[in-house]
């Protein structure tokens, strides 16, 4: 329908690394796109994560782990969303999304992704 806005979300392609950096300026320059944001523009505009329930630890007690909405510094999973493109159309958002430019900070080690391979 006329009006409409369509969201798409970049992705992060590894897990466990920090990012390094996160261009989007090539990207709002895309024609048709009414905002992009990320990690750090939520919290700048006081949007924080969203709080989940404490989660038990097997010494005893537990540990609080919020879900951010948008990655700010720390990729934990792949596939957790690093940015939102919000556009007029979706081609619009999809191509802004090709213009986004993500460096992240590799480590020498890749971090383990499988438990059975992290204990033999």
């Amino acid at each position: 329908p006329p009006g409409t806005l369509h969201a798409v979300f970049l992705r992060a392609d590894r897990p466990a690394v920090p990012v390094a950096r996160l261009d989007l300026e090539a990207a709002r320059a895309v024609p048709g796109i009414v905002a992009i944001l990320n990690g750090a523009d939520l919290l700048r505009d006081g949007i924080g994560p969203l709080p989940q329930d404490p989660l038990p630890q097997d010494a005893g007690g537990s540990f609080d782990r919020p879900i951010p909405l948008l990655v700010a510094d720390l990729v934990r999973h792949a596939g957790e969303p690093l940015a939102v493109v919000i556009g007029d159309s979706v081609n619009a958002a999809l191509e802004a999304l090709d213009l986004i430019a993500v460096e992240f900070d590799e480590a020498d080690d890749p971090p383990v992704t499988c438990f059975v391979r992290s204990v033999g």
